[in-house]
């Protein structure tokens, strides 16, 4: 189990930012065994190189990576349902053709309809309100967002003492 999240389904919604973390989540999961869902616009599909070293572990471990652009089709069936900002720091002159290529991609309260009941909801945070995922999600009782920042605040604190210790 990941948190009360059963190994072999885990699904994450979109990739606008290309952060350090999603270049290696794919990779990880099908190391482990975890299928893997990402719904992002063609244009911000991850790097094939990524793509082809995942399906590569996948193919070893059973795992199935489907990368796609329709959301709602990548939220079926869902167990984590996670997203994050459209424009990342130093992307701002960039902001609004972002918005355009994603504005389908918001985590919503139709998309997480046709999920699981169960669903559990994340962002890395700070989250844009209303613009990748609405309040209504983000605030929910399904929603591990806060959790998952205090797990970062407790890793850094690590880091911390070690180094100047």
């Amino acid at each position: 189990m990941l948190g009360s999240v059963p190994l072999g389904r885990m699904i994450f919604h979109q990739l606008p930012s290309f952060a350090e973390w999603i270049l290696a989540v794919p990779n990880t999961a099908a190391k482990r065994g975890i299928n893997f869902r990402i719904a992002c616009p063609a244009r911000y599909q991850l790097d094939q190189g990524v793509v082809q070293h995942a399906w590569a572990a996948a193919k070893q471990s059973g795992a199935k990576i489907v990368l796609g652009d329709q959301p709602a089709e990548i939220a079926d069936g869902a167990d984590v349902v996670y997203t994050d900002v459209w424009t990342s720091m130093g992307q701002e002159s960039e902001a609004e053709e972002r918005k355009k290529h994603f504005i389908g991609f918001q985590v919503n309260e139709a998309l997480i309809k046709r999920a699981p009941a169960d669903v559990l909801i994340s962002h890395c945070l700070p989250a844009h309100r209303d613009e990748e995922i609405t309040s209504g999600v983000l605030d929910s009782d399904r929603s591990i967002a806060l959790d998952e920042a205090e797990n970062r605040l407790h890793a850094q604190k690590a880091v911390i003492i070690h180094l100047f210790t």
